[in-house]
């Protein structure tokens, strides 16, 4: 390498540093920015970008890693405390003329230096070892992703500092919030690429990858969901697109001329972001026929209503109800369509509740993202479609139905023995800085005959029946623009709305009387519109619904219902098109070829246990085959002959030495680092040279005195047991790769 590629190289990297630097600066701001004062944001980047450049020199000094480790640990903590001092000592604090300026000092005091201790630490670390790079990196990941960890378990309204600008002016934040992360994934490998060889730049390339294979196989999928952009809009739970066209008196739809998919989740698909909530009401003039149900038995529901559940809304985001994000909570859903037989466990029977199961073939009449099954679907299959012409697809059903009355469950437990406190929690969460709810369910409650107020089930159907006298049903009320609670406006205003507003406004009274609840989405059709044994499913029928667990029942409807309508009767179905589409969902079609779904995160899941599994074999393997390739590189001269002893005498020594503690640098050449250690190591310097003459002379020029080599590597031995403690070389020996690093 001329000098002139030499100084453009150390050019590129000091560039690289700069921007290193920059990044971990960039990481401070945004992690202290959320949780500290700005005096701490600035001092915590400030320190962190001077840290960077002192860990790297540090890291070039003769300070051995063990003791600056040591020392960085013990201090820290006294660093910190002698910081925060004055903020403990009253004669201390009584100095400085004022409160803000006592917070100003001791918080740029304290932030500063602990960027300073943890900076400075990583980057001395990652300099001398590669492995840290990866550390380096993470940690950087970490402390840029934090604040967002709220966004992805679903609080569409976080992190506020970035999101509440956007909201306040009209602007979508998941494309910023995509964008954002692209530049972090740009940096992150920025900051990995020329920092070390190239051997550990491909070491540091594998971590990263690993660990967003991580992320990928355990991060809950609604999460995932949650930053995707939305498609095209859709109409009722279908996911078919529709154009809106508001009629004359009619209110016109939201903003966009599109409405959100009925039942969908905030930020999901198909939903306008200026409709606080997630369902939008349906167009009632010109409903389509979406479903075909076939009853393979006789049932008539308690309630008047069959429910058809096709998805859940249970977590609180701290604006309103959306899907599960955990994986812990909403188990019971089927979102997939079936591809074989799926089922979901039973609850445990209890005795006196008259439970039955029903068979129903459901046949679709236009596309839906997932598939919806009567009441409380237990199993699932698919079948062939009956008639491709007609039908989208069709599946059958096995579901759990009740056929007692509420006197019977009265005394039934609301809360499954089999939740953890974290899932229980999950299904209480409800807007409680809001004292009004707790008011007004107390209120409620208190009007309960006193024989009956200590039953969880009295108290639902108490608070059910409030919203039913108090409240107006209507399909053209929409929400107040820009609220931030559509359903403390409803609840606490006029009470009229639609059937999002009243299940939203029962589930957050259940949850602030203690009672675990949920909002149940799907179709609600009134048990007349059946003829014999089929039912057909209109659009205008997408309907939501609170839920609570019974105990025997699982998760069941107890639905709210207005006394007051304000909008036209819904026109009952056509039956004679009912008649004939039931005849066509009837008939057996082909046989249905049982395709294998294929979960490529399942897949892999099972690859990552297997893998587990199998870890010690593989451990012990892969320590097997470092050692052996240890062993070989010191002992390989024992089996040379001849010219090719020099070489092996060279790589035995130059890996003892690395080893030792004793590196070579990046750029710097085998002969110079074999000078800069002349004084303790005269020996390594005859052994560079002779393995130089061999590596790059020519042919029978020039004759290599083997035994002169030979013994310039015994004297090595000495020479090094000499410069360097016992204990060093001990666990220089004992570890497994480090002739990986050796240069």
């Amino acid at each position: 390498m001329s000098r002139k590629q030499f100084q453009n190289a150390h050019k590129k990297l000091r560039l690289l540093d700069f921007g290193s630097a920059t990044m971990w600066a960039l990481a401070w701001i945004v992690l202290a920015y959320t949780i500290a004062t700005p005096s701490a944001t600035a001092a915590a980047a400030l320190g962190s970008f001077a840290a960077f450049f002192a860990g790297k020199e540090l890291a070039k000094s003769e300070l051995r890693t063990p003791s600056v480790a040591l020392v960085t640990l013990l201090a820290g903590p006294i660093l910190l405390s002698i910081a925060d001092f004055p903020n403990r000592s009253p004669l201390v604090a009584g100095i400085f003329p004022t409160v803000d300026s006592l917070v100003f000092v001791t918080d740029f005091l304290w932030w500063g230096c602990l960027s300073v201790l943890v900076v400075s630490l990583l980057q001395f670390l990652s300099s001398r070892y590669q492995f840290f790079v990866s550390v380096e990196v993470i940690t950087v990941a970490l402390f840029l992703a934090l604040p967002f960890a709220a966004h992805r378990d679903g609080f569409i309204n976080r992190p506020y500092f970035l999101i509440d600008p956007l909201w306040s002016r009209g602007y979508d934040p998941v494309p910023v919030l995509q964008g954002l992360g692209l530049i972090v994934a740009v940096a992150l490998i920025l900051l990995t690429i020329g920092r070390a060889t190239q051997r550990s730049s491909v070491f540091d390339l594998t971590i990263l990858v690993v660990l967003a294979g991580l992320l990928y196989l355990y991060v809950p999928q609604e999460s995932i969901r949650e930053l995707v952009s939305d498609p095209p809009g859709a109409s009722g739970l279908t996911g078919e697109p529709k154009e809106a066209k508001p009629e004359q008196g009619q209110a016109p739809p939201p903003q966009g001329g599109q409405e959100p998919l009925a039942g969908n989740s905030g930020g999901g698909q198909g939903e306008d972001q200026n409709n606080e909530f997630p369902f939008e009401n349906q167009e009632k003039s010109d409903p389509k026929p979406v479903a075909v149900v076939i009853f393979r038995d006789d049932y008539d529901s308690p309630d008047g209503y069959y429910y058809f559940r096709q998805t859940a809304f249970s977590q609180f985001n701290g604006f309103r109800l959306v899907k599960d994000t955990t994986s812990d909570a909403d188990n019971d859903l089927f979102r997939r369509f079936p591809t074989k037989v799926e089922t979901r466990p039973l609850p445990e029977p209890r005795l006196g509740v008259d439970v039955d199961k029903l068979e129903t073939r459901v046949a679709l009449i236009s596309s839906h993202t997932e598939p919806f099954g009567l009441t409380k679907p237990v199993a699932m299959q698919p079948v062939a479609n009956p008639n491709p012409d007609k039908f989208e697809r069709a599946f059958e059903v096995v579901s759990l139905v009740f056929k007692g009355d509420y006197q019977s469950i009265l005394g039934s437990s609301l809360v499954d023995p089999n939740w953890s406190e974290e899932t229980l929690q999950h299904y209480l969460q409800y807007p409680d800085k809001d004292p009004r709810y707790k008011e007004l369910v107390d209120e409620i409650v208190a009007g309960i005959p006193e024989q009956y107020r200590d039953l969880p089930l009295a108290r639902v159907l108490a608070i059910n029946l409030y919203l039913g006298e108090k409240g107006k049903y209507t399909t053209r009320k929409r929400p107040v623009s820009g609220s931030k609670d559509p359903t403390a406006d409803f609840l606490f205003g006029d009470m009229t709305g639609y059937c999002v507003h009243f299940s939203h406004s029962s589930v957050y009274l259940l949850r602030a009387a203690g009672i675990p609840a949920r909002v149940g989405a799907g179709y609600a059709v009134e048990s007349r519109d059946r003829r014999g044994s089929a039912l057909m499913i209109l659009s205008s029928r997408a309907h939501a619904w609170p839920e609570v667990w019974i105990e025997g029942l699982g998760w069941y409807p107890m639905d709210v219902a207005p006394q007051t309508y304000l909008d036209a009767p819904v026109p009952p179905p056509d039956f004679d098109l009912q008649s004939m589409l039931a005849e066509m969902a009837r008939e057996e079609g082909k046989e249905f070829d049982s395709v294998e779904q294929i979960d490529l995160r399942q897949m892999l899941r099972r690859l990552v246990k297997m893998l587990l599994a199998f870890s010690p074999w593989v451990f012990g393997a892969l320590l097997f085959l470092c050692y052996g390739l240890k062993l070989e590189r010191r002992y390989g001269y024992l089996f040379e002959k001849d010219v090719k002893k020099v070489h092996a005498f060279y790589k035995s020594a130059i890996d003892k030495a690395h080893d030792s503690g004793l590196q070579r640098e990046m750029g710097q050449g085998r002969l110079s680092f074999a000078e800069k250690h002349q004084a303790e190591l005269p020996a390594l310097t005859d052994l560079t040279l002779a393995h130089l003459s061999h590596s790059f002379g020519r042919e029978g020029r020039q004759k290599l005195d083997i035994d002169s080599a030979q013994r310039s590597f015994q004297e090595f031995h000495q020479q090094l047991a000499d410069a360097v403690p016992l204990w060093r070389r001990i666990l220089g020996a004992l570890n497994p790769i480090g002739w990986y690093f050796s240069r």
